[in-house]
């Protein structure tokens, strides 16, 4: 091989060299690292189909938390809890976007009260100057209910009645405290859940008007009358007319005392009571003396008073049955 040639396949040689170094340096790629990136997140976020909450750090809460002026329940597991929950002791509800709710809440198609705290309350709640009664179970009664032997109705809005309402042909009449006071009916007696109500005659219903309406002038409670106890005096009234009635002890042949009878029959029975027999010769004596042991007793602490009157030609006979 001459010299020429020699040069030649140099110059050859080291242009090929640089092509193929220069294409090595256009196609090679950066070999980095790749490192995963952990993402905090915070606020509220939608997981799995459920709704949870996540603190600055990442972390999912839970129980009770506030945002937004809501107040949510956030379960053990972080997911957002709708409808009741019980936490300590005490039932509240969340709607359907997890707040809390206070105020009246219907659910399955019955009415509950959440007080302010969110906790559902229990018992009688006066609202607007109106009385409302939440059964144990929280929901809000309506019609008929007896509390510690007294009568209260509560209509359909769960309001309790007060003034009179009549209901089935009977009308029915209720203390300012919505207690039963008086029962007007077409048969000669109704009954009332367990406990029998007779119907107070033209003349008793007077007296007890009559007395009714002079306290309500005088600004003093009106008497609450016991359907029990006036279902008593009548029997009392009764036996009393036929036997005779001994004012010495207020007792009665074959029936004792009202003391008595009230143990009898478990009613009461506790409390102290007292009796009284009037017997005179016109209407405006009648109410006068009624009115003076009435007033004399509700004056001594006793709230709770039963009445029968007979009219026989031109005598009254009354019995007074009361009880603390």
């Amino acid at each position: 091989m001459n010299r020429f040639s020699k040069i030649v396949l140099t110059f050859i040689g080291a242009l090929f060299v640089s092509v193929f170094a220069a294409n090595l340096q256009v196609n090679a790629q950066p070999v980095v690292d790749i490192i995963p990136i952990s993402v905090k997140i915070s606020g509220w976020k939608f997981v799995d189909g459920t709704w949870k909450y996540y603190d600055d750090n990442g972390a999912a809460k839970t129980g009770w938390i506030s945002d937004s002026g809501y107040w949510y329940y956030l379960q053990s597991n972080g997911v957002m809890k709708t409808g009741w929950q019980l936490d300590n002791g005490k039932w509240y509800y969340m709607d359907s976007s997890g707040a809390m709710q206070v105020g009246w809440v219907n659910s399955n198609n019955k009415w509950y009260y959440m007080g302010l705290s969110g906790a559902m309350h229990v018992g009688w709640i006066q609202l607007n100057n109106t009385w409302y009664y939440i059964n144990s179970t929280g929901e809000m009664h309506i019609g008929w209910l007896n509390l510690s032997n007294v009568w209260y109705y509560f209509k359909d809005s769960g309001a309790m009645s007060i003034g009179a309402f009549r209901e089935d042909g009977s009308l029915y009449r209720f203390n300012t405290d919505g207690s039963l006071s008086t029962v007007t009916i077409d048969t000669d007696e109704a009954r009332l859940g367990e406990y029998f109500v007779e119907p107070y005659t033209d003349t008793e219903q007077y007296i007890l008007d009559y007395i009714n309406s002079a306290r309500n002038e005088n600004s003093t409670e009106v008497i609450i009358t016991d359907m029990v106890l006036s279902k008593l005096a009548k029997q009392r009234l009764s036996a009393a007319r036929r036997y005779g009635y001994y004012t010495q002890d207020s007792s009665i042949t074959g029936l004792g005392t009202l003391k008595d009878q009230l143990k009898s029959m478990n009613y009461m029975s506790t409390r102290a009571a007292r009796e009284a027999y009037i017997r005179t010769d016109n209407l405006e004596s009648a109410i006068s003396e009624s009115n003076s042991v009435i007033n004399s007793a509700i004056n001594s602490g006793y709230k709770r008073i039963g009445i029968a009157v007979e009219v026989s030609q031109n005598d009254y006979y009354i019995i007074i049955n009361i009880v603390n």
